[in-house]
């Protein structure tokens, strides 16, 4: 990986933090789940997609967001295994990154 690559998959991480802290930790507590689900397909997705379509990402990388979107998940349900986790997402109709980027 090149320089410019690094750097823009730290901009993507950071950018994924940014969301999470201030979109779904401000609206959890006084929003229904509904709600920050469709927050989390209207503004965490997109632009943790847009990242993704900078630099090339390769299985690893896919992996890794893959994995920050289910810990995500985790976080809103309140669930303990990511097995569950991943679980509720589809029933929510929130698909993977891999699936999401192949669409794309």
């Amino acid at each position: 990986m090149d320089l410019q690559t690094v750097k823009n998959l730290q901009y993507n991480y950071t950018s994924i933090y940014r969301i999470n802290k201030c979109e779904a930790y401000s609206h959890v507590y006084i929003a229904s789940v509904d709600v920050v689900i469709e927050l989390f397909k209207t503004k965490f997705m997109p632009i943790l997609l847009y990242g993704s379509d900078a630099c090339p990402v390769g299985p690893q990388q896919l992996r890794s967001l893959n994995h920050v979107v289910v810990s995500y998940g985790r976080k809103m349900f309140n669930v303990n295994t990511s097995e569950i986790a991943a679980g509720c997402l589809k029933m929510f109709r929130v698909c993977d990154v891999a699936e999401a980027m192949a669409t794309r």
